[in-house]
């Protein structure tokens, strides 16, 4: 090894910086410090900014990627396959994650959620948010009351 490449040590700044918010609202999630985190907007403006700074230079390549003939799995997997695209890739995907906890943690907080299930769904959606919101979704539109069928005069 002849040493430490810029994009090791972004990729390992942005997932250490992520780690002691996902472990407020994973060990902490009613506490008022956590909640102060989660609701404020700029959470997420590290990520954002890092994805920003280093897309602009290769925009069009990044905006080339989703309107090329050739779009596939197969081809954004060889797009993504070096270190410098795939750490825009992941600076991309710790921003969502951050972006969909946090309207689940504001709704969890407004309907006075018990801590456990913050916690459940701060795991699920730091893990796959897609799956987070997804079931979140699902299962708040399950729990939801039906609509009243009675007419009122």
């Amino acid at each position: 090894m002849d040493g430490v490449e810029l994009v090791d040590v972004l990729f390992w700044l942005a997932s250490a910086g992520a780690g002691p918010f996902w472990g407020a609202a994973i060990l902490f999630p009613k506490a008022e410090l956590t909640k102060r985190i989660w609701h404020s907007p700029w959470l997420s403006l590290p990520w954002a900014l890092g994805f920003t700074i280093l897309v602009l230079p290769r925009l069009s390549w990044w905006l080339s990627l989703f309107v090329n003939p050739s779009l596939s799995a197969q081809y954004l997997t060889e797009q993504f396959a070096t270190t410098d695209n795939f750490i825009l890739l992941w600076l991309y995907i710790l921003g969502f994650d951050f972006i969909v906890f946090q309207i689940i943690y504001k709704d969890c907080i407004r309907r006075d959620a018990l801590a456990f299930e913050i916690t459940i769904w701060a795991l699920v959606t730091a893990l796959c948010a897609p799956v987070g919101w997804f079931s979140y979704t699902m299962l708040k539109e399950l729990a939801a009351p039906a609509p009243s069928t009675e007419k009122v005069d």
